[in-house]
C-alpha cells in the first residue's frame, strides 16, 4: 500500500512539472527601443563620439525595423519560390555590405576593426546557442 501511494504521488508531482509552461525567453522591445540599446552598447565599446553616435542611430534603426518586418513575415517566407529566396537573399547581401561601406566611412581604422571582431564573436556565439537549442 505504502509502494502504491509513493508511486502515485511521485506520477503526480512528475505530472505537474511537466505541464508548467515554459518562461518567455527575450524582450518584447520596439525596434526603436533595440536600436538604441545597439547603439550606447557599440558607444561603449567602440568609444564613439557624439558624431559617430548620432550617424550610426539611423542606420541600427533601420535594420531593427527591417528585422521586425522579416519577424513578422517569418511565415510567408516559407512559401518562397526558389527564385524568389534567391532574391530575397540577394538583397540582403546587398543591404549588408552598404550597411559595412557606411559603417567603415563613419569608425575610424581602429574602431572598425573592433567593431568587425565583436561582430564576428556574436555571429559564433549565436551559432552555437542556435545549435544548442536544436540539440535540446
Amino acid at each position: 500500500m505504502k509502494n502504491i501511494i509513493l508511486i502515485a504521488s511521485f506520477f503526480v508531482t512528475a505530472i505537474s512539472v511537466a505541464q508548467r509552461p515554459l518562461p518567455k525567453k527575450g524582450n518584447d522591445f520596439t525596434p526603436q527601443q533595440r536600436a538604441e540599446l545597439k547603439v550606447k552598447k557599440m558607444a561603449v565599446a567602440l568609444d564613439l563620439s557624439d558624431k559617430q553616435i548620432n550617424s550610426i542611430q539611423p542606420l541600427i534603426a533601420n535594420q531593427e525595423l527591417e528585422r521586425q518586418s522579416l519577424r513578422e513575415n517569418r511565415e510567408e517566407m516559407k512559401n518562397l519560390s526558389n527564385d524568389e529566396k534567391f532574391n530575397r537573399l540577394n538583397t540582403r547581401l546587398d543591404k549588408k555590405l552598404e550597411f559595412k561601406r557606411k559603417m567603415k566611412s563613419i569608425l575610424t581604422a581602429d574602431q572598425y576593426e573592433k567593431w568587425q571582431k565583436m561582430h564576428k564573436r556574436k555571429r559564433t556565439e549565436g551559432r552555437k546557442k542556435h545549435k544548442r537549442r536544436r540539440n535540446e
